[in-house]
């Protein structure tokens, strides 16, 4: 890992400064300063450490990605416009391999039906 990389909005702002935090299937971080779009964060140590806050991560080496999430087509007999929303976000580059129509699974999101590939990936979401 070159240093850099994504965690998610919400992750971030769960964090607080000098919080030690885990980048899952790496080392710990202790979180130093924070702008708008960016963290800085310097290493801190390997030891898993069971109640400190474990949080997915992502290499600068990813491919855009879009989750459509399908909810209630009708609300009292009603079209719901609200019925179909898009996650925007990344993947590793190793989801390049997915095959249209393969189900995977995004750790935070579910089950999802890989539907199209262009510049991005294009997902479905299957089940919770």
């Amino acid at each position: 890992m070159n240093g850099e990389f994504y965690i998610s909005k919400k992750d971030v702002d769960a964090i607080k400064k000098n919080q030690v935090i885990r980048l899952m299937g790496a080392y710990n971080i202790i979180m130093e300063k924070f702008n708008q779009t960016n963290v800085e964060a310097l290493y801190h140590s390997e030891e898993i450490i069971s109640n400190m806050p474990k949080i997915q991560w992502i290499t600068n080496e990813n491919i855009e990605t879009c989750i459509q999430i399908p909810d209630v087509l009708f609300i009292n007999n009603h079209f719901n416009e609200n019925s179909l929303t898009q996650l925007q976000g990344f993947a590793e580059k190793a989801a390049r391999n997915i095959v249209i129509g393969e189900i995977i699974q995004f750790e935070r999101v579910g089950f999802c039906r890989l539907d199209s590939k262009n510049r991005s990936l294009n997902f479905i979401l299957a089940h919770k």
